[in-house]
C-alpha cells in the first residue's frame, strides 16, 4: 500500500430519539465500511449527556432528570446506559445492551489482530467468541445475550455502577 492510513469510524448508540431501525441502520453502516476496507477499525459507544450541549438538552426533554451531585454522573459513561436515561426505547435499550460486548468483535479490531502485548489466552477466547459476536451483530440477534451478561457480571466490560 502506498499509503498506511488507517480510517477509524466512531459510532454512537442510545441517543434521544433514536429508533432501534436507526440503530440497526448505524451497525449495518459499520460493518459496510470495515467490510469495505479491511484496513478500516470502527467503535461503537454508549451516548452520555454532557451539560451545555444541544443533544443534553434534547436528553432533558425527553425526560433527564440531571443528576444533583457529581458523584451521580458517574453512572453515565460509554458502556452503560443507566436507569436515568428514559430517553432510550426499551427496544432500543435491548438491542445496545445485548450488541455493544460483541460489536467490539466485528470487523478487524484488537482482538481478532491483537496488540502485541495482549494475553495469549484473551487473543484465543476472542478468536473463539469472534463468529458468534459476528453473527450476532450482521442479524442483529439480541436473544439470549448470554455472553453480554457474563462479560458483565465478571466486570470484565464496561462499568454497570
Amino acid at each position: 500500500m502506498d499509503h498506511p492510513i488507517v480510517p477509524v469510524y466512531l459510532f454512537m448508540m442510545g441517543l434521544p430519539t433514536e429508533t432501534p431501525a436507526d440503530l440497526a441502520d448505524s451497525i449495518r453502516l459499520g460493518l459496510e465500511l470495515t467490510e469495505s476496507n479491511p484496513r478500516a477499525v470502527k467503535t461503537f459507544n454508549i451516548y452520555t449527556p454532557y451539560p451545555g450541549t444541544e443533544l443534553f438538552d434534547v436528553a432533558v426533554q425527553c425526560g433527564l432528570k440531571p443528576p444533583q451531585r457529581l458523584e451521580d454522573w458517574a453512572r453515565f459513561n460509554w458502556r452503560n446506559i443507566p436507569d436515568e436515561a428514559p430517553w432510550v426505547l426499551p427496544e432500543t435499550r435491548k438491542m445496545v445492551w445485548a450488541l455493544d460486548f460483541p460489536l467490539i468483535f466485528v470487523g478487524k479490531g484488537h482482538f481478532v489482530t491483537p496488540y502485541k502485548k495482549t494475553n495469549p489466552l484473551v487473543v484465543a477466547l476472542a478468536r473463539l467468541y469472534y463468529p458468534l459476536a459476528k453473527y450476532r451483530v450482521k442479524h442483529l440477534a439480541t436473544g439470549w445475550p448470554v455472553e453480554s451478561k457474563l462479560v458483565r457480571a465478571l466486570g470484565l466490560f464496561g462499568r454497570q455502577d
